[in-house]
């Protein structure tokens, strides 16, 4: 089992994705997003008072240098060029994928 950091503070590498189905965990969530490359942090953001449910939507961020093993391009722009409006099987609707950083 790999134990990513939740802590994902702002800056120019935080990503969002949103749109996941409410009983997706974040090991499933994990397992979406490792093909397009190694995830430093994540934090699932969950409804308060309840570690089960969550809120349809995450933070991330891959590592530094992180490239897609299938076709080494940058893991960010490699997740949200694939992952950006695919439609789930999982129960939710289609899937956001982008800056979190108003900068970018």
């Amino acid at each position: 089992m790999t134990i990513v950091p939740t802590d994902v503070p702002d800056s120019d590498h935080k990503l969002f994705i949103g749109g996941f189905a409410h009983h997706i965990n974040s090991l499933t969530l994990l397992e979406i997003l490792k093909p397009f490359g190694k995830v430093a942090k994540l934090n699932m953001v969950r409804e308060a008072g309840n570690m089960i449910k969550n809120k349809g939507y995450a933070f991330f961020e891959y590592a530094t240098g992180s490239v897609n093993p299938n076709d080494g391009e940058n893991s960010t722009e490699s997740c949200i060029r694939h992952l950006n409006g695919v439609v789930t099987t999982t129960g939710g609707p289609s899937l956001t994928v982008k800056w979190a950083s108003s900068s970018r």
